[in-house]
């Protein structure tokens, strides 16, 4: 299931981060709890750039986030580019940060071969406001986005 967020139509929160992309099943409480598990432990399939989260920018307010495109990119291109890109932010870092795997609505496949910007300092309107113009900027369709300042799951697209 997914809600729209900051009144934006383009941000959708993503309330079940199961691998399959699917929601919630009408099945027994047993049935409910493992699907809710692999959410919960999809969601923690971030693996974080301890140099950009350190102890000291630990402390600060705004945490940032981790924003993966799909699978299919031509990750190598993409890398340089994406480093370019978030160069006016101090803690930042692009990798494969996110081990697990989720389905969206158009099929977009995110996965450990994904690409991934993980930065530090920012709020989540300056999150998602990020995640917006690299999707626009690198002309995806979404952007899956790890905001840490309050542990949800978005997918963002290009500004409507």
């Amino acid at each position: 299931m997914e809600i729209n967020l900051f009144g934006r139509k383009n941000v959708r929160e993503v309330r079940y981060f199961h691998p399959s992309g699917k929601s919630l099943p009408n099945g027994s409480h047993f049935q409910r709890g493992g699907f809710l598990h692999e959410c919960q432990q999809n969601k923690d399939a971030y693996v974080l750039d301890e140099g950009v989260h350190c102890e000291q920018c630990g402390l600060s307010k705004c945490k940032g986030g981790v924003i993966t495109f799909p699978a299919d990119n031509n990750a190598i291109l993409l890398s340089e580019l994406i480093q370019e890109a978030v160069s006016q932010f101090e803690a930042h870092s692009v990798g494969n940060f996110f081990k697990g795997k989720f389905v969206g609505k158009s099929g977009e496949m995110y996965d450990e071969t994904s690409l991934s910007i993980d930065v530090n300092g920012l709020s989540s309107e300056s999150l998602i406001q990020l995640a917006e113009n690299i999707a626009e900027r690198f002309h995806q369709e979404t952007v899956l986005v790890k905001d840490l300042n309050n542990g949800k799951i978005f997918l963002v697209g290009t500004p409507l």
